[in-house]
């Protein structure tokens, strides 16, 4: 990153976008993981293969629908998980990943769930003001100084 003053115009590094990625197709693996323990049975019908095939891209689509409600006008919620990526990467090497992907998952996890929890709320800046307190939480806990 090389710019602290204005979030929006912040740039990041090859390597907080690798990480980031990374994490993505991370939860979608455990999601599909997940689906093929959940739906695991002795005769498993097609619906259940279908499923388990469908839960990454279900997570990723509930992901993208999430961070569009986490989005504020100063800052996308795309924007935001990168810099959530950027607080936990410390540099190159097997320290940062083991941080920097759970940490990444988490938040998207968490964003996931508010987005959702956002539908029911009359607030509209609800889910925008949420991930605005989680992302000062990782700034408060960042890895790099």
């Amino acid at each position: 990153m090389t710019n602290d003053d204005n979030s929006s115009t912040l740039e990041f590094g090859i390597l907080v976008h690798v990480y980031f990625w990374l994490a993505i197709l991370v939860l979608g693996v455990l999601a599909l993981i997940l689906a093929a323990v959940l739906l695991a049975s002795q005769s498993p019908s097609d619906l259940d293969v279908l499923v388990t095939l469908a839960a990454p891209f279900l997570v990723w689509l509930a992901l993208w629908l999430s961070l569009r409600r986490c989005s504020s006008p100063e800052l996308s919620g795309f924007r935001r998980l990168l810099l959530i990526t950027a607080y936990m990467t410390i540099g190159i090497g097997g320290m940062s990943i083991l941080i920097a992907i759970p940490a990444v998952i988490i938040a998207m996890l968490y964003c996931i769930v508010i987005g959702v929890i956002s539908l029911f709320r009359s607030d509209l800046l609800f889910a925008a003001k949420e991930l605005g307190w989680l992302i000062s939480k990782y700034h408060t806990h960042r890895m790099y100084q």
